[in-house]
Order: C-alpha cells, then structure tokens, then sequence
C-alpha cells in the first residue's frame, strides 16, 4: 500500500516507485504520474534520457498538502481536483490557477490530449452534461446533454464523435459538433475509442467484446475478456479488472470484409494497417485490383509477400495508362488472377468477341497441356488420352492472338495466369482417381478457389478421410486460414474443432464453435488443460466452470493450493481455497432455487464451511512463514507461535485424509515446538516433538528437530507468559496455554475470539441469537431503541454481556457495538460480535474479523 508499480504494456517495462506511506490515489498521464498521499501529493515524470522501450520514473514535483478530492487527474504541467461540483486547477508547486463550477456533481473525467500546459478534459456529471474542459480557458464548453448521469466518456480521435455509457449501462455515441445522436447500445460497462484509428469504438459488457467501425453494425469477438474496456489502440483492447490490467488482441477479418463488401477499400485499408494477417491482405489485394485501383492492391500484396500478385498489380497499372476501357481492364484482371472463363464472359459483356474468344482457346490450350506435364511428371500419363498429340505447341499466329487479347507469353512466363494450368492439371487428376496428388498440387500453388470448389463436394463423416488428407497438405504448407474456412464451408465441426484445438486457436475456436453447446464445452475443457500448462490455473479455473465442470474446477484449484502452499506462498493457497468455498456457497444458493434435495444442500454446505476453514488454516501459514523472515523480537516470535498454535489444533482435529493439500503435518509440528521453545513453554515444545512419532518423519528428522528445539529453548518470566496466554473479554479470566488448545473460557464458557491476521485473542465475545429469531429480523432490531434512555440501563451497568441476545437486547445495543459477520443471500447464519473496546480498532474481513492495521499487511485481500 506503499509502493507503486507502473508497467509499460506496450514495451513490458516496469518501475516501481515507494512513497513512505499509504497511497490514497494515483493519476496517469503520458509521462507524469501523480501519487496522491495523506500530508502531499509525489509527481514522477519519464526522464528524457530514458532508453526507448525502457521505464524508469524520477520525483519531479512535490506538492506539499493535502488535497482533498474525490479524483485526481494530472497533465503535463498541472495537477486538476475533482471535488465533488468543482474543478480545481494546481500547478506543480501547489498554486490554484483556475476552478471551474459545475451545476451537478462530476461523475468522470479524464485528460484527452492537447499542448502541454494547454489539454484538455472530458467531464462527464451526475444530471448529464458532458463538458470540455480545456486547462487555459476560463469557461468549461458542454458538448452535450444527455437525459441521465454520466459513468464513462471518451472523444475520437478525430474529435468528431463522443462515446459515453450512463448510469443505466446504455452506450450512446454521439456527433461531437452538433450533439446528435448517432447510434446507442444496451448493456455497456465501458467504452474507448481506438487511439490509433478513428471511427472505431469498444465497449464491453458482462460476457464479450464489441467493436464497431463507422456505419458498420457492431461485431461480437469470441473473447473471454477480464474486467472493463479501457483503452484501445490498433488491434489490441486493455481491460481494468480491480488494480489488474488484461491485454487482448482482437481479430480485423471481419470488419475488413464488410469494409470490401461495402467496396470502401481505403477504409478497409485503414483497419488492415492495425495488424491484419496474411489472408486478410491478400483478399483486400484481389478486390482492390477487381475495383482497378492497382496502387492499392500492390501495396496490399506487399504486405501479404507475393511477388507474383505484385507484377499483376504492375500490369493492371500499365494496361490503365494505355486507356482501356473499364470492362476490358476487369477482364483483363480477371485473367491475371487465373479465372479465364470468367475473364471471356467479361471480355464477351465488354463487346470484345474476338478477345473472349482467345480467351477460350487459352483456356482450352492450357488445360491440356497442363495436364499432360503434370501427369507426365507424376508418371500417369498413359492414363490421359488428348485429342492433340502431347508435342503439339501453339503456333507463332496463335501467340499473337493471345498477345492481342492483352494477355502475352512473358506474363504467363512470370506465373501471372499459371494458376489455370494447375487447377486443369488437378482436374485430370482427379479423373484418374489420384484425389491426394490434385490436393497436393493445388495446396502447393495457392489455388484456393479451385480448392474451395474441390472440396464443398466432400460430406461430413462419409469423407473424413479426404478431409484428413486435405488437412494435413494445408496444415504443412501453413494454410490454417484456409483450411478453417473449407471446414466452415463444409460443416465439418468436429475436424474444425480438432483443428484449432491442436494449433491453439482457442479465440477462433470459441467464435466458430459458439453455436455447438457440446463442442464448445470440449474446447473450454481443452483451453484449461491449456491455461494450466501456460500457469494461468485460476483462469482454467473459471474456464471449466463455465464449461458446467465444476468437480474438474474443484480438484484443479485444490491442486493449485497445494502447489502454492508447498512452494511457501501461503497467501495465494488462501485466496485459492476462499474462492472454492464462494463458489459451494453459490452451488448451495443454486441447488435450493432449483429445488435440489436437503442431502444435496447439506453436502455443499459442508464443502463451504470445509474450503472456508482451509483458508484460515493456510491463512494461519502465511502469517508464521511471514514472520520467520522478520526480526526476534517478542512481537514477531508471539505472532509466530499464535498462528502455529491454531494451525497445529486444527489439523489435528481434521480427518487426516481430508487435511488441506500442500501443509506437512510433521514440519507444523517442528515449527510449533521451535516457535514454543523460544518463547519458554517448556509444556508446549515437548507435546509437539511426542506427538511427531506418529506422523510417518524419520528419526533423522526428528532427531534434528529435538536438537534445533534444545538449543533455541529459554527460560521465560511469568509476566510474558501470562501475556501469551488466552484472555477472555467477557469475564476478564485467563485461561491455560495447552498443547491442544481449548478455545472456550472455563469461567464463563464464552469462546475465545481470534484476529484472522495474528491468530491472538482480540477484545470481542461471538454472541448467538434466542431460537426463532432469524438474522434478517435480528439486523431490524439492532440498535432500534439504543437512544431511549428510559427504557433500562445500558447492558454495562447489568454486568456480563449475555451469550445469547433477545430482541429486547438487540433493541438496547449501542450502533458499532455489535459487529455482523454474514454471508449475504446465503444459508448460513450469520455471526455477531460484541465489541468490548470501542476504541480498538477491528474490521471484518472475508476470514473473519482483525485487527484494522493487520489486514493490509499478513495476507493481502483475504482480511
């Protein structure tokens, strides 16, 4: 809580800076990071002799007060306080410079951009007033209005549009320059444009990603996201979850299509620019050579690595210098991409008869002899009978014919219409029956049309064989685009499924698969098998849960915890382990709304109260292990020993084949008695080393262990004993320190209260409510007639608290006097604390209640 780390997710590099004291809040703006603490506020700034693709962070101003607020923002030269109908501007030395009023409170606001000292600011407020603040004009500028309050707000880059999300989790996307609204979404968490593309917005909800781009309708990507969109720039969506931030990387296909579809290329250009891959380039080439646009498909084909398609593009820019017509120039396109019949029609349409005609002789002419080299070359070429003999070549008078038509010798030469010759080739082969060598050749000259038509005549299941074979030519020629749209075409779901599986693909595997319930079950289950492997265990975790496996999510985060706790992080077994008991606590929740048996509800409780007391227990370990590695002195040693002392009770009270995975027994009871000897409890020591014969160590070790317990034994005054002993808050008595500890006072049988972060007894007594009082009646009564005097003196003045309350003492408590430990919606009843120290300072974390120091520092995010 005293420390700040920053991470650069573009480069990876990280710094850290320590501030000395608990950071309140923290604002992020290029390269200033403001810190906000209690007595000061810290500015960091990037140094500019930084290495690129390196961080490191220096102090560059200090602002020495304190700043009220309820956000703060920084920019370059400016600090900027939202409190609550105000903003009010600082400079580096703690100077106002401006404050500018709002009629209703500010609900957002962030720093968009501008000259340093001049940015500016989107704010949205409560009654729905979205402002531009800009840091040196006097006035704030409204850009809109809308009807409800403003959660999230964010500005083009252009600056021609606002995206905002309100208070209702409507998305509204509005023009910036005359506040008209454009197009709304339901159900949005957050919103951003792309940082580096405008026109292009995403939100996100409780279940996936969303993007649009312009006029296009709004994409759902098959992305299991984590937390709220914050930030896009190019292909790659950065979502907050808690203080943890999560990069994703979307897919451009989609939205390149429909930009080709609607014939706006240069836009589809645009996206492809953000991270396209090689297919998507290649299918933007084609169509911008068809639209006779060649400067554009040369450099798509740049992009996509094909020096064939290039020298196409060449001679498309060519043959439209000379002037030829539109029609004659899109046949001659379609020549140069290898569709000959489709290039004599348009010849035909355009009135060019004699050109569509040598154009059907070329056809025809290649066919043959394509077929005839390469059946030749195979060694099949006794199989094919032609009408011509095989060294039969077009005459000088035919070449010129084809010269022409515009389409020469030297560009066939130059492979620019070979893809015809092939795609005839495969067709012979096909007539003899060779079906592997046609798919061979095809895969191997990218005749993906002619593959596509291949392969929408195979059936599911009759031909899995012809779909393994075309499966593995395109998998070896790396073609896996295009082996999963022939799968698509086809309808083949389980060889698709396979497929992605094997090369990893979960992203396309769970937007294609999205419509098999069965099948995308077994992706889910064969993604955690990968998360585990790649050590994201509590996302396979929440993966296999959403695949309906909860048993395989319980054994997989029982295995998480033991690893965790055999490799000493203690703290993450027990977020692990407190996740398994939220989780049976909803399995309980589920089974009585859908009317599961009493049996089934008792079992799951079980499991809850079990998984919740393994959290305490792993709880307790991280707390001794913490305090190893810190100083002997008296503080750290009791710590040490309190936590040992319950972990040690409560495994021996566990059935020994239900212990929490990861904790040795045998090494508790070693650290007990080394923990017990330093402290002088002689009594303790000596029970933990007799009670290690029956834990299967060896005698080595129990040797080593008595020796190491020997030697750190001390003789200790009655005065720090006492003090380590149990005290009872109630009734003010000590009880005795035992080996087994019992954990109720033998005065007046209250039991004792436990800090969840130091394992000591805390000034509180756990009371019980009278039969028939139900929790929910019992919150109603608490402190109802607390300010009544004449109702009775308070419970001081009549001794001992009572054990068990009525409503008559519910009504009489003092507000802050009991503290209620529930589990809100779930059946389990609650717990209740009377404070017996008003001025200690307790809080209730999700383990139990601790002292309010001690939570923020023995097991981070449990207390």
């Amino acid at each position: 809580m005293t420390r700040v780390a920053v991470r650069d997710l573009a480069s990876g590099a990280e710094a850290a800076v320590e501030c000395g004291a608990l950071v309140q809040a923290v604002a992020l703006y290029a390269e200033r990071l403001a810190v906000q603490l209690a007595a000061q506020v810290l500015v960091y700034a990037v140094p500019a002799e930084c290495a690129e693709g390196g961080l490191s962070l220096h102090l560059y101003a200090r602002v020495g007060a304190a700043l009220p607020c309820s956000l703060l923002l920084v920019a370059a030269r400016h600090l900027l306080l939202c409190q609550d109908q105000e903003l009010v501007l600082l400079n580096f030395e703690g100077r106002q410079e401006k404050s500018w009023a709002t009629k209703a409170g500010i609900k957002y606001a962030r720093i968009v951009g501008g000259p340093p000292g001049c940015e500016s600011a989107l704010v949205g407020c409560q009654d729905g007033a979205a402002l531009q603040v800009f840091l040196a004009h006097p006035q704030p500028i409204q850009l809109l209005q809308h009807s409800s309050a403003i959660r999230c707000l964010d500005l083009s880059r252009d600056r021609s549009r606002i995206a905002l999300v309100d208070e209702h989790s409507c998305l509204h996307v509005y023009e910036a320059e005359t506040g008209l609204a454009l197009w709304s979404a339901e159900g949005a968490a957050s919103a951003a444009w792309n940082a580096r593309l405008p026109g292009m917005l995403a939100w996100s909800d409780a279940e996936a990603l969303y993007t649009r781009m312009g006029t296009l309708p709004a994409q759902r990507h098959a992305l299991i996201i984590q937390g709220a969109v914050v930030g896009l720039s190019g292909r790659r969506v950065y979502c907050l979850q808690g203080s943890a931030m999560h990069v994703y990387d979307m897919h451009l296909s989609a939205t390149i299509r429909a930009l080709v579809k609607q014939n706006d290329l240069e836009q589809a250009f645009q996206v492809a620019g953000l991270g396209a891959m090689g297919r998507d380039w290649q299918a933007l080439g084609e169509a911008s050579l068809l639209a006779l646009q060649p400067d554009l498909a040369a450099a798509a084909f740049q992009r996509a690595h094909d020096p064939r398609m290039l020298y196409a593009a060449a001679c498309l820019a060519s043959k439209k210098a000379q002037g030829l017509s539109e029609g004659c120039l899109h046949a001659y396109c379609l020549a140069l991409l290898g569709r000959f019949r489709q290039a004599a029609e348009a010849y035909g349409r355009a009135g060019a008869t004699r050109d569509a005609e040598h154009m059907r002789a070329l056809l025809e002419q290649r066919v043959e002899e394509a077929a005839v080299i390469v059946l030749s070359t195979a060694g099949t070429s006794d199989c094919v009978t032609s009408s011509r003999q095989p060294d039969s070549t077009p005459g000088a008078e035919q070449r010129q014919s084809y010269s022409a038509s515009g389409i020469d010798m030297t560009e066939a030469q130059n492979g620019i219409s070979l893809s015809a010759e092939y795609e005839a080739a495969a067709d012979a082969l096909l007539k003899v029956g060779d079906r592997k060598a046609a798919v061979k050749l095809l895969v191997r000259h990218a005749c993906w049309q002619k593959l596509h038509i291949l392969s929408a005549a195979l059936k599911p299941g009759r031909d899995r064989a012809h779909i393994q074979d075309l499966m593995t030519e395109l998998r070896e020629a790396g073609q896996l685009d295009v082996a999963v749209q022939i799968l698509l075409d086809i309808g083949e779901t389980e060889v698709l499924e396979g497929l992605l599986v094997e090369t990893e693909r979960w992203e396309e595997a769970f937007q294609l698969l999205r419509g098999s319930q069965q099948a995308t079950q077994r992706v889910m289950e064969a993604y955690a098998a990968w998360l585990v492997a790649q050590g994201r265990g509590t996302d396979a975790y929440k993966v296999l849960r959403e695949a309906g496996r909860p048993r395989q999510a319980e054994a997989l985060m029982e295995d998480l915890s033991g690893s965790c706790a055999s490799q000493a992080h203690f703290s993450e077994a027990a977020a692990h382990m407190l996740q398994l008991a939220q989780d049976a606590f909803a399995a309980v929740s589920t089974g009585m709304e859908g009317g599961a048996g009493v049996e089934l509800e008792r079992a799951a409780l079980q499991r809850f109260l079990e998984r919740l007391q393994w959290a305490r227990m792993y709880s307790a370990c991280a707390v001794a292990h913490a305090m190893r590695d810190m100083e002997s002195d008296s503080a750290s040693l009791a710590s040490r020993f309190h936590a040992l002392h319950f972990l040690v009770t409560q495994l021996l009270k566990e059935d020994s084949n239900r212990l929490p995975p990861g904790i040795n027994v045998a090494e508790a009871m070693v650290s007990l008695a080394q923990a017990a000897a330093c402290l002088g409890l002689a009594h303790i020591a000596d029970a933990a080393l007799n009670h290690l014969q029956g834990t299967g160590l060896s005698l080595q070790r129990q040797e080593e262990a008595i020796r190491s317990v020997q030697a750190a034994c001390v003789d200790a005054a009655e005065e720090e004993l006492a003090l380590l002993q149990p005290a009872c808050f109630r009734c003010g008595c000590s009880g005795a320190l035992d080996f087994l500890q019992a954990e109720q006072c033998p005065e007046c049988q209250a039991c004792y209260v436990r800090s969840c972060a130091s394992f000591e007894c805390i000034p509180a007594v756990e009371v019980f409510l009278e039969d028939g009082i139900t929790d929910k009646e019992a919150l109603g009564l608490l402190g109802v007639a607390s300010h009544h005097a004449e109702e009775g003196p308070g419970w001081e003045a009549e001794g001992l608290w009572p054990l068990v309350m009525g409503r008559e003492c519910l009504r009489r408590s003092t507000p802050g006097e009991i503290m209620v430990d529930s589990w809100e919606g779930l059946p389990v009843r609650a717990r209740y604390f009377r404070l017996m120290d008003a001025e200690f300072p307790l809080r209730l974390g999700r383990l139990g209640p601790a002292e309010a120091e001690m939570t923020a520092l023995q097991v981070p995010g449990l207390l």
